[in-house]
């Protein structure tokens, strides 16, 4: 992820935004807690197949950390970035019709790199970070 992350920061300083979409699970640490850690890895694992199967083929899915992937994609107009949360929140409204041991909650941020955005990969990765817990947050606080 790396790697690519740092080509596609070079190509958009030549002209080729991108955009970087991060999605977390919500309440992650429940699922550890009260179903095992095996449920959790099973949500891990069921969470990689959905992110995989509402990307397409020309967009890049990591796993970035415990319970966070990462999309990148050379899309950044803000209704194809819209399409693709869209896709995922779909499809984890579907995975969550069917499963009964466990229910999954996703937030995401994401934010376009352009050519004039003078970036390290680091504080990209950190503003779209921001931009991830600011919707997990106002998720939360709609709750309340």
């Amino acid at each position: 992820m790396d790697y690519y992350l740092e080509d596609k920061l070079i190509s958009a300083k030549r002209g080729k935004p991108f955009s970087a979409i991060l999605f977390d699970l919500d309440d992650f640490k429940d699922i550890n807690d009260t179903l095992g850690h095996s449920v959790g890895d099973i949500a891990i694992k069921k969470t990689a197949k959905i992110l995989a199967s509402a990307s397409s083929k020309h967009e890049f899915l990591a796993r970035y950390g415990g319970d966070e992937f990462l999309i990148i994609t050379s899309k950044y107009e803000k209704q194809d970035i819209d399409e693709i949360v869209k896709r995922v929140y779909d499809a984890i409204d579907q995975f969550n019709k069917i499963n009964d041991k466990f229910k999954l909650s996703i937030s995401h941020g994401h934010y376009v790199y352009h050519k004039d955005l003078n970036l390290s990969r680091d504080q990209f990765i950190d503003v779209v970070d921001r931009n991830m817990y600011d919707n997990k947050i106002n998720k939360k606080n709609s709750r309340v």
